[in-house]
């Protein structure tokens, strides 16, 4: 049974094993608890099965080792099982998040749009064969004109993620067009042979799209004309696509714990995140000693690419691991629960009571200082993130209205310079901005694609546009939701120069709501952690003062009970305080008692010499009667001539004899009486005296025994005295059965004899059971008294003198029906 358990232990920690790492490797959920951006509640469901499932390694182990539900053992399995999770959850967290990086790298390095590079290869035929554009080319000022039929006939999709910009190279010949014509164009490469689009990288290394277009219109001559596309700038880190995690199309969305550089040629091209790189880095140079992690992948012999992320600090494994091991050891606890017995919960009742007491109120102590330090900590972060929000709108309010001062109404807003200005006031405070009628619809933003996928719908909240406009409030700051996510929106009215509000401004606050909910979490989970700690070791110090408090009536109560009125012992206590007149009273009651209590034993030791003396002179008497008659009867036959008394001597030599060997029995059971208590205990091989002494009786042949016992069972007492106890037993047994074969001659007698393990820890039972009648009911409550007994002849004294010797041997012995044979059935408990 032992190698089939450790054999199911091992296979049930490889299952775990491979499980979890499959988990971890393969799967999109995240197990590293200490990484609480990532977490979601299919980690605590993951989790959860796990401790249910190791739960089966204690459990098969208690069949062999049951001090492993000791709390000692409850807590070092806890332990290891929660360090097993946070090592391998890092571990292999950390050869994962290696795996994802290197994809992220590789798609890092392709900063070209394949989607966008197959559009325009595309439309590029169409734009050079439309006419309507040639000629829109050949004529001045027709940039806007252009912009807006681009957009409507083949950009519509594109322009959505890209800003699109037309220059005309017969107008806007200047020293700026040419220069970007040489960058863009003579530099670029065609995205396919033949095309008119070149692809090329801006200084901070993101793809732009450049199309040259030559028209040649019949009284105006030849033009040109050259399209930029390039992607809105960091668009993926600020707004609603931060919210939502939509990064730019041909762009990585990295989590936004993460930062990321690219050189070309040890050059840093473009970045992202919050570590700052260096601008130049030699293909040995590394980055470390500053906080962060850092992941680096050469793409090429010229490009390379560098994801970094925080360290992870040493505390947060602690308090995960902590976490897990008391999660795993509540459960354990539970799982193991038992209830303890009321006489044990009685015993240390006001102890447990104290220790309630301090519990509870340290609990509430420590409970009400977790609140209100994770209560500050928000409110700290509230009004923070209320600061930064106020700060922002402000901003925005003034740089709008810088722009917008001058307009009558909010359609002489719907023009393409204020959308770039727009753009551009995005770009540079990393914001979302949508333009709103004073009615309260949305008529322009930097992010159409929310409102052309219906994510957001395009009116204002009425409770916000009734603060604006109603209440005049000059900014609002509106919780609100989008899907599973929870934002901050910012609005605030734009006027004009004459006071007229000609639009509302509205953006999502995200950069720092993030932050602050982790640092709230992570915070709250530290909190939880120390409190926990903190309680654990005030509990372990309360209970040790506890127990120091109620050391000396501990030892008062050692005393009490291990004292007699032979041998009551005064108790030494120095202190002056509560427990002391308790002693002294005890100390007084010593002193009364000690006079009392020789009086007393004497008393009872006359008394039971007394007893003893009017027993043996009844015991000596009762043969003597009938031997001095049967004496008296001889005498007179010979004196009187009889010559019958010499037959009469026969009769009257077998009652005299028989009466002289009751008067030796009698002897002898009171010598054994006197000398209970003298003989040393010896090893015993109890199993083989219990067989030699049912062989001994199985000599009747009208009587079968049975005998159940186990081999190599050694105990330790005084042979003869025990040996006589086995003896008075089975005697006892034999002559029940004999008189109720007196009723009836026929019944077959049976005595069965076992030793086995009692119920009892630590004793055997010696059990002697037989078919005869048994004990009657009013009779079973002075079976072991002395002087009592059933039989026609006897002292009365077996039972008596077996129950002493079992007792004094520290083990008893009771009665009760036989259940197998139906008659007596005598147990002798007797410690291993």
């Amino acid at each position: 049974p032992v190698i089939v358990c450790s054999v199911a232990i091992v296979l049930v920690c490889v299952y775990i094993h491979l499980t979890f790492r499959s988990l971890v490797m393969n799967s999109s959920i995240s197990m590293e608890i200490y990484k609480v951006a990532t977490l979601s509640h299919y980690t605590l469901l993951v989790y959860l099965s796990y401790f249910l499932l190791s739960l089966s390694i204690p459990f098969i182990a208690r069949m062999f080792f049951p001090q492993i539900m000791s709390v000692t053992g409850r807590v070092a399995f806890s332990a290891a099982v929660a360090v097993y999770f946070v090592l391998m959850s890092s571990v292999l967290g950390l050869e994962r998040e290696r795996n994802q990086v290197e994809v992220w790298g590789n798609r890092l390095a392709m900063d070209r749009d394949i989607a966008l590079e197959l559009h325009l290869r595309g439309i590029d035929p169409y734009i050079q064969d439309d006419s309507r554009l040639a000629i829109l080319s050949a004529q001045p000022g027709s940039n806007i004109k252009i912009h807006d039929n681009l957009i409507e006939t083949y950009m519509n999709r594109i322009a959505q993620e890209n800003d699109i910009s037309v220059y005309l190279l017969g107008e806007d010949n200047t020293r700026g067009v040419e220069a970007i014509f040489e960058r863009r164009v003579r530099s670029g490469t065609p995205i396919s042979e033949n095309s008119h689009f070149f692809y090329s990288r801006d200084n901070n290394g993101r793809a732009r799209y450049t199309g040259f277009f030559t028209y040649y219109v019949e009284g105006y001559g030849s033009s040109g004309l050259m399209i930029c596309v390039e992607s809105k700038a960091n668009r993926e880190d600020r707004g609603y696509l931060s919210l939502l995690g939509i990064s730019e199309p041909g762009r990585v969305a990295l989590p936004r714990v993460y930062s990321y550089a690219k050189y070309v040629s040890g050059r840093l091209v473009t970045f992202k995140g919050n570590y700052a790189y260096p601008t130049t880095i030699d293909k040995e140079d590394t980055l470390t000693g500053d906080g962060f992690v850092h992941f680096v992948r050469d793409i090429s012999q010229d490009e390379r690419i560098i994801v970094s992320r925080p360290k992870i600090e040493f505390f947060s494994y602690v308090v995960a691991g902590v976490i897990f091991g008391l999660c795993l050891f509540l459960l354990v606890s539970v799982a193991s629960l038992r209830i303890r017995r009321r006489e044990h919960r009685e015993k240390s009742y006001f102890r447990n009571r104290i220790n309630a007491i301090l519990f509870f109120s340290l609990t509430l102590t420590l409970v009400g200082m977790a609140v209100f330090s994770v209560f500050f900590v928000y409110r700290r972060n509230e009004a923070n993130l209320r600061d930064i929000m106020t700060t922002k709108i402000n901003t925005l309010q003034s740089v709008v209205f810088a722009r917008c001062r001058y307009a009558e109404d909010y359609t002489d807003l719907r023009t393409q310079e204020i959308h770039s200005a727009l753009e551009n006031i995005g770009g540079s405070l990393k914001a979302d901005i949508t333009l709103y009628s004073p009615s309260g619809k949305a008529f322009m933003t930097t992010t159409p694609e929310i409102f052309d996928r219906l994510i957001i719908g395009p009116r204002l909240d009425m409770d916000v546009l009734s603060s604006i406009v109603s209440d005049h409030k000059r900014f609002v700051i509106s919780k609100e939701r989008l899907g599973t996510h929870r934002y901050y929106s910012l609005y605030a009215p734009v006027f004009n120069v004459d006071g007229k509000m000609v639009a509302i401004i509205g953006s999502p606050y995200t950069e720092e709501n993030y932050e602050l909910e982790n640092e709230a979490v992570s915070h709250v989970a530290t909190i939880l952690v120390v409190f926990i700690i903190l309680l654990l070791t005030a509990r372990f110090l309360s209970t040790g003062i506890i127990r120091r408090l109620f050391r000396p009536l501990s030892e008062m109560g050692a005393k009490m009970e291990s004292a007699d009125l032979e041998h009551l012992e005064y108790i030494q206590y120095d202190r002056d305080d509560e427990v002391s007149a308790l002693v002294n009273a005890y100390n007084r009651m010593v002193l009364d008692l000690s006079d009392s209590s020789r009086a007393m034993a004497q008393a009872e030791r006359d008394k039971a010499w007394s007893s003893m003396a009017r027993q043996v002179a009844h015991e000596i008497k009762n043969p003597l009667t009938p031997i001095k008659l049967q004496l008296q009867i001889l005498i007179k036959m010979k004196e009187s001539g009889n010559p019958a008394w010499m037959e009469k001597f026969d009769e009257a030599a077998k009652v005299v004899l028989g009466h002289i060997d009751i008067l030796a029995d009698t002897a002898n059971e009171f010598s054994t009486f006197a000398k209970l208590y003298s003989e040393d205990p010896v090893p015993i091989r109890i199993d083989d005296l219990l067989r030699e002494e049912v062989e001994m009786f199985s000599s009747r042949e009208d009587i079968s025994f049975s005998y159940i016992g186990l081999k190599n069972t050694v105990i330790s007492g005084p042979k003869p005295q025990l040996t006589r106890v086995i003896v008075n037993l089975l005697t006892n047994a034999v002559q029940a059965i004999d008189q109720r074969k007196e009723g009836d001659p026929t019944w077959e007698g049976k005595i069965l004899v076992s030793l086995r393990n009692s119920i009892k820890d630590g004793f055997y039972d010696i059990v002697v059971e037989d078919n005869g009648s048994g004990v009657a009911e009013e009779n079973q409550d002075k079976l072991f008294t002395p002087n009592f007994t059933t039989k026609s002849h006897g002292s009365g004294l077996g039972l008596a003198i077996c129950r002493n010797i079992i007792e004094r041997c520290g083990g008893d012995i009771r009665y009760s029906r036989s259940f197998v044979l139906g008659g007596a059935c005598f147990t002798v408990r007797y410690p291993k």
